[in-house]
């Protein structure tokens, strides 16, 4: 079983290697990661904004999705306003810090 498994891995890292190396071939060169750059603090912060603690990880889905409702909108707002982008992730990671605040003065009243 940990050998069929083994072998599973081998093949998948072959083949991603060679597809990596017909993308070089097709794009000339130059590499430039496609998706999902820097997605990881949007995430959190829906997470945090949805109410999930980050002490022990309580939230629900719900939550998580209005808290990326809220900053989808707060993104396409500064988006049409012309706002850097520098300055999104600025406000971004001060909502992340100011939720996490909250949480912890909620949980420690508790």
């Amino acid at each position: 079983m940990k050998r069929n498994l083994v072998y599973v891995y081998m093949i998948s890292g072959i083949l991603a290697s060679v597809a990596a190396l017909i993308y070089i071939g097709r794009t000339g060169g130059s590499i430039q990661p496609a998706a999902g750059t820097m997605f990881e603090t949007t995430a959190i912060a829906a997470a945090t904004i949805g109410g999930t603690s980050h002490s022990g990880g309580v939230g629900k889905v719900w939550g998580a999705v209005v808290g990326a409702l809220i900053l989808g909108t707060l993104t396409n707002g500064f988006t049409l306003l012309g706002v850097d982008a520098y300055v999104k992730q600025i406000v971004q990671g001060a909502i992340i810090v100011g939720a996490v605040v909250i949480d912890m003065r909620k949980n420690k009243q508790a």
